[in-house]
Formats: structure tokens, C-alpha cells, sequence
């Protein structure tokens, strides 16, 4: 099986899909050597580069409703003396 998990993905990707099997069957994962540090690099910045792509675009999410909160409050802070007198 292993051979042809190589042979169709590949050996970076076959090696990968091969540890997060046995990973996941709790079977010893094979020993890393350099093309597992080189997939955990290659994953490390991916995932780095995908937090810095997120950051400014939950900015200009989070900015409206931040401005929807402030104008909310407000609102509320006006009705509260009228639900004070009922």
C-alpha cells in the first residue's frame, strides 16, 4: 500500500499521508530524516503566511461592527432613562 500511496501523491506527500495514518492508527510513525523536516518547514511557513494573510483581513472585518457596538450603545444609553419611567 505504501507503494502506491508514494507512486500516485508522490514522496513528500506519500510520506506525509503514510505518518498522519499511522499517526492516527497509533503505529509507530518511520523515522523523519531530512524530507520530514523539509514538509515541516514547508508547513510551518504556509501556515505563517496564512496567520499574516488573516490579520488584516479580520481588521477590516472587525472594523464596522466595532463602529455598529459604538453606535448601539449609544442608542441605549438613550432609552435608558425612558425605561427607567415605566
Amino acid at each position: 500500500m505504501k507503494k502506491a500511496v508514494y507512486w500516485l501523491m508522490g514522496d513528500k506527500a506519500g510520506r506525509t499521508l503514510v505518518g498522519v495514518w499511522n499517526w492516527l492508527w497509533g503505529m509507530p510513525v518511520e523515522a523523519g530524516g531530512q524530507v520530514a523536516v523539509e514538509v515541516a518547514e514547508e508547513s510551518l511557513r504556509s501556515m505563517q503566511e496564512s496567520v499574516q494573510n488573516w490579520q488584516p483581513q479580520s481588521r477590516l472585518k472587525l472594523q464596522p461592527t466595532s463602529g455598529l457596538k459604538l453606535s448601539m450603545k449609544k442608542k441605549l444609553e438613550k432609552c435608558k432613562p425612558l425605561n427607567a419611567k415605566q
